[in-house]
C-alpha cells in the first residue's frame, strides 16, 4: 500500500484536479478496532497477518480508481476520486461488511475484527489537505465514541 508521503502527494493532485474539473471527492480513515489486543494476545506476526489481510479486502472491495493508504499502525486512508457522499458511503457500507465478515487466520490463531470509519468531503467540507483530514480524524472520533464499530461522515465544514 501507498504510505503517508505518497497520500500527501496524492492529495495534492486531486484537489487541483477537482479543482479544474468541478468533481467532488471523499477522504476516510479507517481504524482497525483491537488491533493491540490482537498483537498482545496472538503476537505481532498475527498482527501483521491482519494488517495486510485488511488491506487485501479493502482493494479487493474498493474500486479500481479508489486508492488506498497505510495512515498509522492502525489506520488506513481511503481516497474515493469523482465520488458523492451518497456513493461514498455505500462503498463504506460494504467495506464494513466485507471485513466484518470475514475470519482472520494465521497458523492455529483466529479473531474477528472491526473498524470504525470517519469520512470528509470535498469541496463540500474542506478546499484544503489540511481540513480533510482533520475532518475525516474528528468523525473517525465521533464513530468510536459512539460504539465503535461505525462510520461517520462529517456533518462540519472548515
Amino acid at each position: 500500500l501507498y504510505n503517508f508521503r505518497q497520500l500527501q502527494v496524492t492529495l495534492d493532485d486531486e484537489i487541483a484536479r477537482t479543482q479544474r474539473y468541478g468533481h467532488a471527492f471523499c477522504v476516510f480513515i479507517v481504524h482497525v478496532e483491537h488491533l493491540k489486543a490482537v498483537n498482545d494476545n496472538f503476537g505481532p506476526l498475527f498482527g501483521d497477518h491482519v494488517l495486510r489481510k485488511l488491506g487485501q479486502i479493502m482493494r479487493r472491495t474498493l474500486r479500481e480508481t479508489d486508492r488506498l493508504f497505510r495512515y498509522s499502525a492502525a489506520e488506513f486512508f481511503i481516497l474515493m476520486p469523482e465520488t458523492s457522499r451518497k456513493e461514498a458511503t455505500a462503498a463504506v457500507a460494504r467495506v464494513m461488511d466485507a471485513i466484518g465478515t470475514h475470519t482472520f487466520v494465521c497458523d492455529e490463531n483466529s479473531a474477528q475484527m472491526t473498524v470504525s470509519i470517519g469520512g470528509a468531503g470535498f469541496p463540500l467540507q474542506s478546499i484544503d489537505q489540511v481540513g480533510l483530514i482533520k475532518l475525516a480524524d474528528r468523525a473517525l472520533h465521533q464513530a468510536r465514541e459512539s460504539g465503535k464499530d461505525r462510520f461517520v461522515f462529517s456533518d462540519f465544514a472548515t
